[in-house]
């Protein structure tokens, strides 16, 4: 919009102030660094955090740079960790694993439009046996809000790591949408729990803006079948049926044949 006219300037100056706040109150969510480009920067640091590259053996998927959280003698307590994350007392042991002795995060306050959807990747590494004796632990946080795990060292499929730990996850996207248009927060990390004689990681990287182009529920970076309804789901396995070998081999084999005319 341009003013040209003196006589015309309250309109004018009325029109870009509705604007304005046209754009603000459709302005999607905007994350600070959010592929950790710039180190840390603009997240808050608890306990090991830092960043690497694609010499440490996994990642990033983004970049020259993701985040490495460990769960390691130079992380935080339980209790400071919770409380630095904006958590209750003990509410990561509400997640089963026993109890949180030590771990490491980030965490970033961001202004969100209701309805966007953030996504990042993370793997999950550790030197833990698949047990659950010591179930060492990553999480993500949503707005101060209970602990949503990401994996323990029971999470199947694990494989063996190049890196310098035994085993990972791989990495996998996590996505969530955003309820109301205002400030929120994320926070991501890493837990030993019970023991800690072993060392456990969390790569984290990539946070971004995106949609969900099939409409179906679920934001393309985490939708196991893109295209089509991740709710249809005949044998319950957790694969949308189009995406489904043994669903479609099912089905071909119960559909019935044609015949045939000679």
């Amino acid at each position: 919009m341009r003013c040209t006219s003196s006589q015309h300037l309250r309109m004018c100056l009325a029109g870009l102030t509705a604007l304005a706040l046209t754009t603000a109150s459709t302005a999607s969510a905007q994350l600070t660094n959010p592929a950790f480009e710039q180190g840390l920067s603009g997240w808050t640091a608890i306990g090991d955090a830092g960043t690497n590259d694609a010499v440490y053996g996994s990642g990033p998927t983004e970049g020259l740079e993701q985040a490495i959280l460990r769960a390691t003698t130079a992380s935080v307590d339980g209790a400071t960790l919770n409380a630095l994350l904006g958590l209750g007392p003990n509410a990561l042991d509400g997640l089963g694993n026993g109890t949180t002795r030590r771990g490491s995060a980030v965490r970033q306050t961001f202004t969100a439009t209701a309805g966007d959807v953030v996504a990042f990747d993370w793997n999950f590494l550790t030197d833990e046996p698949i047990s659950a004796r010591a179930n060492d632990f990553a999480f993500v946080t949503i707005d101060g809000g209970a602990p949503i795990e990401l994996a323990d060292t029971t999470y199947l499929p694990s494989v063996p790591s190049a890196t310098v730990r035994e085993r990972e996850t791989r990495f996998q996207s996590f996505c969530f949408e955003i309820d109301s248009t205002g400030t929120h927060s994320v926070g991501v990390g890493v837990a030993d729990a019970l023991t800690i004689d072993t060392e456990s990681v969390l790569l984290v990287d990539n946070f971004r803006l995106t949609g969900d182009s099939d409409a179906d529920g679920v934001a393309d970076p985490c939708d196991r079948c893109p295209g089509f309804p991740d709710g249809d789901d005949a044998d319950g396995d957790g694969l949308p049926d189009v995406c489904d070998f043994d669903s479609y081999v099912g089905y071909r084999a119960r559909a019935p044949r044609e015949d045939t005319v000679g």
